[in-house]
């Protein structure tokens, strides 16, 4: 892994095992599950990106094009946050180099993949993503993560419905 700027550093043994297991450590510190929250949002958006580029089904492409733009806004929310929770710095941009590690809880979607691949694919992001913000808020007690992972959870539900609406018609 490539050296971090010294801000990271401190996490990055623990980022490191995290990414790789696509999950919180049990003694995962405050920043440390924020900067997990930002490459979780990172690497789903990336995934879904792709996704668009590859998949054939026009239904599908219009899906997944709006579960990017959405994961997009995560990543400006979570940007946004931590300027304001670093004094004015934004996140470094070697964090991005950590995306591409991030283990996500699912398969590569193939350019001739159907809608019920690509719903049992991004119902499974949805799903993970809310068992993770759901983690996250009960493990921060700053009140300024918590309000934040309450509203990315409740996104998180709001996507989940709206894949079913959108894949049951």
């Amino acid at each position: 892994m490539k050296a971090c700027p010294d801000f990271i550093q401190p996490f990055e043994p623990m980022l490191s095992d995290a990414i790789q297991q696509g999950d919180i450590p049990e003694n995962a510190s405050e920043m440390t599950i924020f900067l997990l929250s930002y490459l979780r949002e990172r690497a789903i958006f990336k995934f879904y990106n792709e996704a668009v580029n590859k998949i054939e089904l026009p239904q599908a492409k219009r899906i997944l094009k709006a579960l990017a733009d959405e994961k997009k806004k995560y990543q400006s929310i979570l940007n946004e946050f931590y300027q304001h929770f670093a004094l004015s710095q934004s996140l470094p941009n070697s964090i991005d180099k950590l995306v591409g590690k991030y283990k996500l809880p699912l398969d590569k979607l193939s350019r001739n993949a159907d809608l019920l691949d690509v719903f049992q694919q991004t119902m499974k992001v949805e799903k993970h993503s809310f068992d993770f913000y759901e983690n996250a808020l009960e493990r921060c007690k700053n009140k300024s993560l918590q309000k934040l992972f309450k509203l990315f959870l409740e996104c998180e539900k709001k996507y989940y419905y709206y894949l079913l609406t959108q894949f049951a018609n």
